[in-house]
């Protein structure tokens, strides 16, 4: 008969038994974690490295095929900086409802919001599509004038200035009103604007980052009509 305290003899049914009764809370955060370390390292081996990463946020929401035909476009207007023969453009889709809106405060609005943070703390995507309302929240913000380029300092051409979007005096966005590369591609962008993020000054002096800052000023002068 088992005593109280006593340790049953292991991988009896009774050690089981007292091993789960014990260690059960132990046993399934340490699978979880497992679980998660597995998952990371899986995600990491087969992630793509991409030669552009864009980033739209606005309220509409694009279908999966609309963007999936626009990456493979836009790809041609990049080069191949990864070294694998391929030019793989992403561009990241981030829908936030408009203010005032019946999903403006869901907890998927909500997400998108932080994600959209979260990208800015980074330096995934190198050219940026926003709506009116997120341009004006980003242009809002103290630290927008560190994130994004002044539009004179990658546009190949003169910009005129009634479709640029300016803070203290300096233009940081592009409208892409009636813009014609989107359209010919059946994308209304009359409440779109196209900026260009800065090299991180912690990035500036790593290849990857310079060559994805290149390819972002590549395809944000084809899309304006200064491209090749």
């Amino acid at each position: 008969m088992e005593k109280y305290g006593e340790i049953p003899k292991r991988f009896t049914k009774a050690w089981w038994s007292y091993f789960w009764d014990y260690y059960k809370l132990h046993t399934i955060f340490t699978a979880i974690i497992l679980a998660a370390a597995v998952g990371t390292l899986v995600q990491c081996a087969t992630r793509i490295h991409y030669d552009l990463q864009i980033t739209y946020a606005g309220d509409v929401m694009y279908t999966d095929e609309s963007i999936s035909n626009l990456e493979n476009i836009m790809s041609e207007d990049i080069e191949d900086i990864t070294g694998n023969n391929k030019k793989e453009l992403r561009i990241q889709q981030l829908t936030i409802a408009k203010e005032g809106t019946a999903n403006a405060g869901s907890e998927y609005n909500m997400a998108m919001i932080t994600k959209l943070d979260m990208e800015f703390q980074g330096a995934d995507s190198y050219l940026y599509i926003f709506s009116g309302e997120q341009l004006n929240r980003m242009l809002n913000r103290q630290y927008s004038e560190d994130l994004f380029e002044e539009v004179s300092a990658w546009a190949k051409g003169g910009i005129d200035p009634a479709l640029t979007s300016k803070k203290n005096g300096a233009e940081y966005a592009v409208s892409l009103k009636s813009n014609e590369y989107f359209e010919k591609l059946g994308f209304k962008t009359d409440d779109l604007y196209l900026l260009v993020r800065k090299i991180p000054q912690a990035d500036v002096d790593k290849e990857k980052s310079v060559l994805n800052h290149d390819n972002a000023v590549r395809l944000a002068n084809k899309i304006i009509g200064f491209g090749e």
